[in-house]
């Protein structure tokens, strides 16, 4: 029975000091260990988005706002938050700091310019010019961006410079496939025919080519398939015309802000994912 008895009596010891770091650790280990690869995000309530393109499409055609669809533009992506264990505030482990305590009042206009420049330095370094938006005009009827479309994994945008440069026909026609994404529309225009929202093939028809055009500003992408680096081959077609496009779907670069003057020993950079707006930054040792 002795023998049994130590067993047990040493299993339970060690269950309380995996459990006790684990409680202590846990936080890092979350971070380390896993990878979440849906964001958080924060329905904003209707009345309260903040459209890019309304202001190009109030004039024109009526359209009604598919809410489903739009919620899933005007989600947010992040949240700067601290999150730690019942004991991890005995660490002393990095965190999300507000900019504005971070810096006494004296010197945080000059931090927040640093910051700006600093940023500024981030894009040149990351950005390419194949990142740069850029449509092609229509040599043949259809108009489409040749690149500079991008998606986060498993999320939605919309898809820029989509038009049909075409007169007198008896109905007007547009078809877009992809293979890694689903099509829908942020908006329903008045006649205009919408066929295969919400799949991989979605056709437009109108006999009035303004009101297509309208409808085709309003197409969303969303990427369904998890395969980042990756991109989707769109086909764009119209009776006797063809064109091809790729929409790249990749996680953003991390920025890291580096405070190139700070004297204090230590680095800050701005919080993932919460640029360029300088709200958050992180605190770490060098």
């Amino acid at each position: 029975m002795r023998p049994l008895k130590k067993i047990a009596c040493t299993s339970l010891l060690v269950a309380v000091v995996v459990g006790v770091l684990c409680e202590l650790t846990g936080t890092k280990w979350r971070y380390r260990m896993a990878v979440d690869i849906h964001y958080q995000m924060e329905s904003i309530p209707y009345g309260q988005h903040n459209y890019e393109f309304t202001k190009s499409l109030l004039n024109g055609s009526m359209f009604r706002w598919k809410e489903s669809v739009v919620r899933q533009l005007t989600r947010k992506d992040c949240k700067c938050e601290k999150e730690e264990s019942s004991l991890g505030g005995m660490l002393n482990w990095s965190t999300v700091t507000e900019l504005e305590t971070a810096f006494n009042a004296a010197e945080r206009h000059e931090v927040k310019q640093r910051r700006e420049k600093e940023y500024q330095h981030f894009q040149q370094r990351t950005k390419t010019s194949a990142d740069t938006l850029l449509i092609a005009r229509a040599n043949s009827p259809l108009e489409y961006p040749i690149q500079g479309v991008e998606v986060r994994p498993l999320k939605s945008i919309l898809i820029p410079g989509l038009s049909l440069q075409a007169k007198n026909w008896r109905r007007y026609e547009v078809n877009v496939t992809a293979s890694l994404g689903t099509f829908d529309v942020a908006a329903e225009v008045d006649e205009v025919t919408v066929e295969g929202a919400g799949q991989m093939h979605l056709s437009l028809s109108s006999a009035q080519v303004d009101n297509l055009n309208r409808q085709l500003q309003f197409i969303t992408y969303t990427n369904t398939i998890f395969n980042p680096n990756t991109a989707d081959t769109v086909q764009l077609k119209t009776p006797g015309h063809r064109a091809t496009f790729t929409i790249k779907i990749r996680h953003p670069v991390i920025p890291k802000l580096y405070n190139v003057k700070s004297q204090s020993g230590l680095v800050r950079w701005a919080e993932p994912g919460c640029l360029p707006s300088p709200n958050k930054v992180s605190t770490v040792g060098r």
